[in-house]
């Protein structure tokens, strides 16, 4: 009887034991979850919700706190439950960012989100109003997202589809801009057939002046003749987008003396243009503008031209470090460094081909091969940034205009965000430089027939059943033995 009770007080205590042990498991699993949170997408064959080391920088370091109203309707946006899930991850990572979502007052109380949108006039779903202190911002759908449309055959209408998500570039500038409300102003000089910034024809540059815009930038055209000096702007950015024509003798002096006296400025030649000026003023800036266009066959597109020049990989500098995916120019040309010993104007390229590209010289003909006599050997530079830290000049020289207009711009390519990477590097903006955006590739889904789903709800709901019936019916009969 004795040995019975202490062999039941044994077994109970280690039962006791091993309950008490599960919950201190289940506990500090949950504590060190609370702690550490980590989500992970097993959907998308990239994290669409892991923060850069920017945003994880410029969260550790607020001052003053951040709220997200998020507006949209998770039963029919494709955008809305993206949004939610990064902002979580910005709540994780500081005390100080909180959030509110419609979907938590559509049902119980929509009077509630009802006045929420009349406090920030907001009309639209899929819109987040950012909140610093007492300053806001509203950010719309096309702020976080691009999209394509394509054809519903169940309606005969247009599904909209999302490819780029940006929401993290958008909420994230969005905060630093409500912390530093000051507005840059670009300047795109004209009177010299560069490319318009007014014009929505493919050739021209309203599309980017519209992403510009997005970032508190001013884009205004600036007509360089009727200046003596560019002090008499406010110019935090000038933009030469691929003149054809020369510049008068007074604006070259202009120009000459705004990048002499630090200023911050993005030029763009395209070959076969009448325009001298500009070229022999970069030499001062220990930048060679070459007369050539740029050929690489290593990595040219099958069935395209001679001189459609693709860039897949990119040299290591802030324009370019978070570029994932390649870029496209037409007839660019080559923007080498003249002297590698120069320390006044340090040259960095951040677009450049393959040891297998070359400057052709003669590019008037219908077929090319590399002439060491003629020719500039390769990896060709189409593209780099030069800076002088004893003035503050900040400038980038790019061999092409064709790669940022509009019919680039939105195309799935890094040619726009080249660009944007490029005015905000110069604007010294580094923190828009390193948040690119992210393609959403989904990870390719399972597609089942009628006839296999049938079979896989046979399997689950009555083999498996019964397998596991049978055997219990198998133990029972044999210990009855």
């Amino acid at each position: 009887m004795k040995e019975t009770i202490i062999r039941r007080l044994t077994y109970g205590a280690n039962v006791g034991i091993g309950i008490i042990l599960a919950f201190i498991l289940v506990v500090l699993a949950n504590a060190l979850a609370a702690k550490y949170p980590r989500r992970y997408d097993f959907i998308q064959k990239q994290d669409l919700y892991k923060l850069s080391e920017k945003t994880l920088n410029v969260l550790k370091e607020l001052q003053e706190p951040v709220e997200f109203y998020v507006f949209g309707n998770p039963q029919n946006s494709e955008l809305y439950p993206k949004v939610k899930r990064l902002i979580d991850q910005y709540c994780d990572a500081s005390s100080k960012v909180t959030c509110i979502l419609a979907d938590d007052y559509i049902l119980r109380d929509p009077g509630k989100i009802q006045k929420i949108k009349n406090q920030f006039n907001v009309t639209d779903w899929d819109t987040v109003i950012v909140k610093v202190g007492e300053e806001t911002k509203e950010l719309k759908e096309n702020d976080m997202g691009d999209f394509k449309f394509e054809h519903n055959y169940y309606d005969y209408g247009q599904k909209k589809k999302l490819v780029l998500f940006k929401a993290e570039q958008a909420l994230t500038s969005a905060i630093l801009e409500l912390q530093n409300p000051e507005q840059k102003h670009v300047y795109f000089t004209v009177n010299h057939g560069e490319r318009s910034i007014l014009s929505k024809e493919d050739r021209n540059y309203s599309i980017v002046k519209e992403y510009l815009e997005r970032d508190r930038v001013l884009c205004a055209p600036l007509e360089l003749y009727r200046l003596s000096d560019m002090t008499e702007t406010n110019c935090d950015l000038l933009v030469i987008a691929g003149p054809t024509r020369d510049f008068l003798e007074e604006e070259v002096e202009v120009l000459r003396r705004y990048i002499m006296q630090g200023g911050r400025a993005l030029i763009m030649m395209d070959p076969n243009s009448d325009c001298a000026s500009i070229p022999k003023l970069l030499t001062s800036c220990n930048i060679n503008v070459g007369d050539d266009v740029t050929v690489d066959p290593t990595t040219r597109i099958a069935g395209t031209g001679w001189f459609d020049l693709v860039i897949p990989t990119y040299p290591e500098h802030e324009i370019t470090k978070n570029l994932d995916s390649l870029s496209i120019f037409y007839m660019a040309r080559s923007v080498m460094e003249i002297n590698p010993d120069n320390k006044d104007y340090l040259v960095t390229p951040f677009l450049q081909t393959t040891a297998d590209g070359w400057g052709e010289t003669k590019y008037h003909g219908t077929s090319y091969h590399f002439d060491e006599k003629t020719d500039l050997p390769g990896p060709v530079t189409i593209g780099a940034a030069v800076e002088n830290r004893r003035t503050g000049l900040r400038l980038v020289v790019i061999g092409d205009a064709d790669f940022a207009d509009n019919f680039y711009a939105e195309r799935p390519i890094s040619n726009r965000d080249i660009f944007l990477n490029a005015c905000n590097w110069a604007m010294q903006r580094e923190y828009l430089v390193s948040i690119g955006p992210k393609t959403i590739q989904e990870i390719r889904s399972l597609k089942l027939n009628r006839k296999q789903i049938s079979l896989i709800r046979t399997l689950v709901i009555v083999l498996v059943p019964a397998l596991a019936l049978s055997l219990g019916l198998l133990v029972y009969v044999r210990r009855r033995q």
